[in-house]
């Protein structure tokens, strides 16, 4: 019996070896054909849709349940994809107007409280859903994170008439792609990133160290490329405690910026708590900022 159970977990141990082996081969291949430029766009939004987006149907609340006015808005990108989004004005209608573009996860009901916040310090705020997200059409790809940013500048500055100096851009984690992707193309005032990343390859290898990540991941969602070319007052905040894009990510960023720039780290926040460890200070640096550079 001994002898027998000694041998079923070896050839366990094995077996489990040889799946690893097997894994690891089959990342290598993959990420060869990840290098072949056929295969790029059909492997990059497998990544998308598979590892990057989680995104939610329901509203869980609305700018309401904090007291706060909005408009429900239904912009269209401009491939014909009808995306969700609400407007919350703020009592001065001279007051800047914030870009909101949040994370991977959830919807714009998540952000209730961001909203909330935003109304209290005296910013208006136009926030929107990703296609796949909360009763936005369309399927979550990275492609569609930036024409839905690109679809909601239009309509601030189109539709509502909102002058291009009086709008910040607001990227949070995965969303701080979309506002880098407008500012370094000359769009709005002034540009805030919170707890963003590098680009997508080094997320990569933060994550899952062991495996082998195909190079061309740093022309997904690449922030510290384009960073460079953005012309335009710059605040980076992050948690120092956080665990998923660590703090070291913020440091290098601001140092691919462009000055006028400021760095704005929290003690003991992590990736998804910036706003309520951070508590009033967190407002606070947020409306100087913006009130810096967007003036009456």
């Amino acid at each position: 019996m001994t002898r027998r159970s000694g041998g079923r977990r070896q050839f366990r141990r094995w077996g489990c070896l040889a799946a690893v082996v097997a894994v690891v081969a089959g990342l290598c291949c993959l990420s060869a054909l990840m290098e072949s430029e056929a295969m790029w766009k059909r492997l990059g939004n497998l990544v998308d849709r598979t590892f990057l987006f989680y995104p939610h149907e329901d509203w869980v609340a609305t700018p309401e349940a904090g007291g706060v006015p909005f408009e429900d808005l239904v912009l269209t990108t401009e491939d014909g994809t009808d995306i969700s989004a609400w407007y919350v004005p703020a009592r001065d209608p001279r007051a800047p107007v914030m870009l909101f573009c949040h994370g991977n996860a959830g919807n714009i009901s998540h952000r209730v409280h961001n909203l909330v916040l935003l109304n209290r310090i005296g910013i208006a705020v136009l926030i929107f859903d990703y296609p796949g997200f909360g009763k936005s059409g369309g399927t979550p790809l990275e492609t569609g994170v930036y024409a839905s940013a690109r679809a909601a500048y239009r309509y601030l500055v189109e539709d509502r008439g909102v002058p291009p100096d009086r709008i910040v851009l607001f990227g949070r984690s995965l969303g701080a792609a979309a506002a880098v992707e407008l500012a370094a193309a000359g769009h709005g005032r002034a540009l805030i990133m919170e707890s963003g990343f590098t680009d997508l390859y080094e997320m990569g290898r933060q994550t899952f160290p062991v495996l082998p990540m195909p190079r061309r991941l740093r022309r997904k969602y690449p922030n510290i490329e384009r960073l460079p070319h953005v012309r335009m007052p710059v605040l980076i905040i992050h948690g120092e405690a956080d665990r998923l894009v660590p703090v070291a990510m913020a440091r290098r960023l601001f140092e691919a910026a462009r000055r006028p720039k400021d760095l704005y780290l929290i003690p003991g926040a992590g990736h998804n708590d910036t706003v309520t460890v951070g508590g009033g200070e967190y407002g606070g640096r947020i409306r100087s900022f913006t009130t810096t550079w967007i003036k009456d």
